[in-house]
């Protein structure tokens, strides 16, 4: 079972209760899944450590009974909750991490990894408190009129003057869990494959048991006077299933052992006079039911092989469904554009240059995020880490769009959005200029608060180097644009001497006037062999100026 996610069924009201890991207590009908109500409190449920429950009757004087769950956390913290009312009675602090809870009648017993056990009255907050072992409590349960207490040994208390009755040394390491069979007797079992039933009358085990490993959780029951059905968690995936007879010298299997085999995570079991429960809890609660006995006898192994097939069958086909709904619920996200749309879109220099990016990337981009919900879309995509939803929500290039979408970002995805966009900058070219668009909008619209926060720095000064890098050869381009124009309009000079050269035009102008624009264009002719080794790398310096002809040589 998952330390951050605790569960426990209610096996006489069908029902179950499963505390999450995002500080919630949900109460659930068991054969319809249905959520019965819902608790939240971020503060006395968060580093859960153990739960029980139990039904009591209401202080009002009617027949009626209320569902109690008491909650403890690693930091001492119990807390008891009126489930249908969704909301805290009562809440105790015992000092030291809460390992194991049990409620008897009207009193919670409260197991810690401290040297004592306290009783709490939940109706007169009346305390007592038993010595225990200094290694802790593993686990509480309650037979009879006596209090199993399990750590490194087994003892035995009386619940009025709790006063040790007797103590059993079985295990050869600590406690995992007691089960209680009637009022005299239950099952302890350990980290050995060896598991024992024993009686609160006395220190001597009655008889024991032997699975085919170590497990994780056992369940056991009369299934009559003489015969003990006994199932064990062996491992995520397989659950050992034996009948043993009871009163026998040494306790055998009657007919064949019977193995479940799920290749997928099981959680929890719960054991009923003719079937075994299944409990997973992924995203969702999964309960699966398996036939294990007919007419006091065990089914045959084959047939709960064949039922364990279905099952696994089933788990898969939900997983592919779950699968489904996330992509269906994803496209409901997205808007496609159609035919008809792409006519309407305006051919702006803007659209032009996203269609060059678009068509120079290697991913064909052909959804576009609706820009109604581009904010729960960005949002739900840096939560899930989601890399090709992000990239998506990043291709909208409308500013106006863009501001909005910032403005409404919460605050604690800013930082990351950042570091997202830098990446794209720096990884992919063809993107630049509309991270540019996200950049400036990032930086205009929440500076201050990144200015707060030590690790952007980081990302800024990886992005400062970028910018720079790629704005370092645009002032040689830019005298490079300047010498350009001067050649061409130099070339356009010749060509038309060479025209006014030609017979076919008439010139009044004398002699020398003709000389001297023979002057100017071998002039020219010499400037445009000047430029070319003016424009050879070798002929500049570090700083772009021009060379002498003697450094050159």
């Amino acid at each position: 079972m998952n330390s951050e996610t605790l569960g426990v069924v209610d096996k006489v009201n069908n029902k179950y209760v499963e505390i999450t890991a995002d500080n919630h207590i949900k109460t659930y009908f068991i054969d319809s899944k249905e959520v019965i109500s819902d608790c939240f409190d971020k503060e006395h449920l968060k580093k859960i450590s153990a739960v029980t429950i139990t039904n009591i009757k209401k202080s009002n004087g009617s027949n009626e009974n209320k569902m109690i769950v008491a909650v403890g956390n690693e930091e001492g913290l119990v807390s008891i909750w009126d489930v249908n009312k969704e909301k805290i009675e009562e809440e105790f602090n015992v000092m030291n991490k809460v390992t194991c809870l049990k409620f008897y009648k009207e009193e919670l017993i409260i197991g810690t990894n401290g040297d004592s056990i306290t009783l709490i009255n939940i109706n007169n907050k009346e305390k007592r408190t038993i010595k225990g072992n200094k290694r802790g409590v593993n686990c509480i349960e309650v037979v009879g009129n006596k209090i199993i207490v399990g750590s490194s040994d087994v003892k035995v208390y009386e619940i009025e003057g709790l006063k040790k009755v007797v103590k059993q040394s079985n295990h050869l390491d600590m406690t995992k869990g007691i089960i209680g069979l009637n009022n005299k007797e239950y099952i302890t079992y350990g980290n050995e494959k060896n598991i024992y039933l024993c009686s609160n009358e006395t220190s001597i085990q009655i008889q024991s048991f032997t699975l085919t490993g170590n497990p994780i959780k056992v369940e056991a029951m009369y299934v009559n006077e003489n015969n003990i059905l006994i199932a064990g968690l062996i491992n995520n995936g397989s659950i050992d299933i034996i009948l043993f007879k009871r009163n026998c010298r040494k306790a055998k299997p009657i007919g064949s052992n019977c193995r479940i085999q799920i290749n997928s995570e099981i959680d929890d079991l719960v054991i009923y006079s003719d079937r075994i429960m299944i409990i997973q809890r992924n995203e969702e609660l999964k309960i699966e039911y398996i036939k294990i006995m007919e007419e006091g006898k065990l089914v045959k192994d084959s047939e709960i092989k064949e039922e364990s097939k279905k099952i696994e069958e089933r788990i898969i086909e939900k997983k592919n469904k779950e699968k489904n709904k996330e992509m269906i619920s994803e496209s409901k996200e997205m808007e496609i554009i159609g035919i008809e749309e792409q006519k309407e879109i305006e051919t702006t220099f803007e659209r032009k240059m996203k269609v060059m990016e678009q068509l120079g990337s290697k991913e064909r981009e052909n959804i576009i995020i609706s820009k109604e919900s581009i904010v729960i879309t960005l949002i739900r995509a840096l939560e899930s880490n989601n890399k090709i939803l992000i990239e998506r929500c990043l291709s909208i290039d409308e500013e106006n769009v863009i501001k909005k979408t910032i403005n409404n970002l919460p605050s604690k995805y800013i930082v990351e959005l950042l570091n997202i966009v830098c990446d794209i900058f720096n990884n992919k070219p063809t993107k630049a200029f509309i991270m540019t668009l996200w950049l400036k909008s990032i930086f205009e619209q929440d500076l201050a608060y990144l200015m707060s926060i030590k690790d952007v720095s980081k990302s800024i000064g990886k992005l400062y180097v970028i910018v720079e890098s790629r704005t370092l050869s645009y002032k040689h381009l830019l005298r490079l644009y300047g010498r350009m124009n001067l050649l061409l309009s130099q070339i356009d000079k010749k060509q038309q001497l060479k025209q006014d050269q030609r017979g076919g035009t008439y010139n009044e102008s004398s002699d020398e006037e003709q000389e001297e624009k023979k002057e100017n264009l071998e002039d020219f002719d010499n400037s445009i062999d000047m430029d070319d080794n003016l424009y050879n790398p070798s002929s500049t310096n570090e700083d772009g100026n021009e060379m002498s002809e003697e450094k050159l040589k």
